[in-house]
């Protein structure tokens, strides 16, 4: 009689029964395949215990201790990229459009060597509609400090359509052209004034960081961006500048 001892699937021998065994000697095998199936997936419920996968993609496998159940990853919060740019040559304007919408309450600016070309420039942001064919009034404060952290400009200004990103920019040092981390609060909103806050470093007379304090004066709607500089071109061909847009997803 070919009957093996098993306790878990994988000690069962396929090759049992054999064609001679008597018919009388099933209820041996039968019994045998009842109590590996229990020992292998063992429950005390009456529910199906091997999962279903099917239009479960995407989920996880939990259980309460009694019953398997599919779970739904939940979205965590982070930064989502929106949109990015590089730029290596001497242009007017970077331009974002549509970069803010309903979607997010929060954006993060982040700005990788821009180069300015005239000599003591300013790098600057500015806001406006879809195609930037209106740009929004804004006011705003530079505090700057030397790279010993002594303040060595504050300059606040209103009613212009640029916001101040750096401060007397030096053109000839690439290497150390304008970087920059921006958060924008509010944008999509018309019934609240855009904010920008953030920090920036570059080079002027020596290497200078900046923080950095844009707002709308007024409430409005504003989804895309611009960055310039005051006077003249920005970037360089010898400088390949990149800028990219992520919305924080708070859930």
């Amino acid at each position: 009689m070919g009957l093996e001892t098993a306790s878990y699937i994988s000690q069962l021998n396929t090759s049992n029964p054999a064609a001679s065994d008597a018919v009388g000697q099933a209820d041996d095998h039968m019994r045998l395949i009842k109590t590996v199936l229990k020992t292998s997936f063992p429950s005390g419920t009456t529910q199906p215990q091997i999962p279903n996968n099917s239009g479960q993609s995407g989920k996880f496998l939990t259980t309460n201790g009694t019953d398997n159940s599919w779970g739904t990853v939940a979205a965590g919060g982070g930064t989502v990229l929106i949109a990015t740019a590089t730029n290596s040559s001497a242009v007017s304007s970077i331009d974002f459009t549509d970069a803010f919408s309903a979607t997010y309450d929060a954006y993060l600016i982040i700005i990788q060597g821009i180069a300015v070309v005239s000599g003591s420039s300013n790098l600057q942001i500015g806001i406006g509609n879809s195609d930037l064919s209106s740009l929004q009034d804004l006011a705003y404060r530079i505090v700057e400090e030397d790279a010993a952290g002594n303040t060595t400009t504050a300059i606040a200004a209103s009613g212009v359509t640029g916001g101040k990103v750096s401060h007397a920019q030096n053109a000839g040092i690439t290497t150390q052209a304008c970087s920059a981390q921006l958060w924008v609060f509010g944008a999509h909103d018309s019934a609240t004034a855009t904010r920008i806050i953030g920090t920036s470093s570059y080079f002027r007379a020596s290497h200078a960081r900046a923080q950095v304090m844009v707002t709308a004066t007024s409430a409005a709607s504003n989804v895309s961006f611009r960055l310039s500089s005051t006077t003249g071109n920005i970037g360089n061909s010898g400088l390949t500048a990149r800028v990219s847009v992520y919305g924080l997803a708070e859930s």
